[in-house]
């Protein structure tokens, strides 16, 4: 929920979107980063994040999805492929950085499908 008065140059970088059971917590409000979520707020670099969703048992499945190249009212990204849900694994996290900043991110957490 952010305005749109971005720097001239605002992007977004790649997104990572991943279905898991509640014992799995991407991030939240309040908690300690994952050494991949401090990167992709920090420089948008997914490919930790990854990683950790990869051999992580909670998770069952991960989709990225391509950075925004111009920030503006009603910009898009969406994943290249399906995002599988199940009974056990209800919830979807997402996140992408906001650049250029210092950590600015925004995403998604534990949102229920199922």
């Amino acid at each position: 929920n952010h305005p749109y008065l971005y720097p001239v140059d605002a992007h977004w970088s790649p997104f990572v979107y991943a279905s898991h059971s509640d014992a799995y917590i991407m991030w939240r409000n309040g908690g300690t980063a994952s050494r991949g979520v401090e990167l992709v707020a920090e420089i948008g670099n997914i490919s930790d994040l990854q990683g950790e969703l990869s051999s992580n048992g909670n998770v069952l499945d991960q989709v990225s999805a391509v950075g925004i190249d111009e920030a503006f009212d009603g910009a898009m990204s969406a994943p290249s492929l399906p995002l599988c849900v199940d009974e056990g694994h209800p919830y979807v996290s997402g996140i992408g950085m906001i650049a250029p900043s210092p950590d600015w991110f925004s995403g998604l957490y534990n949102l229920p499908l199922w």
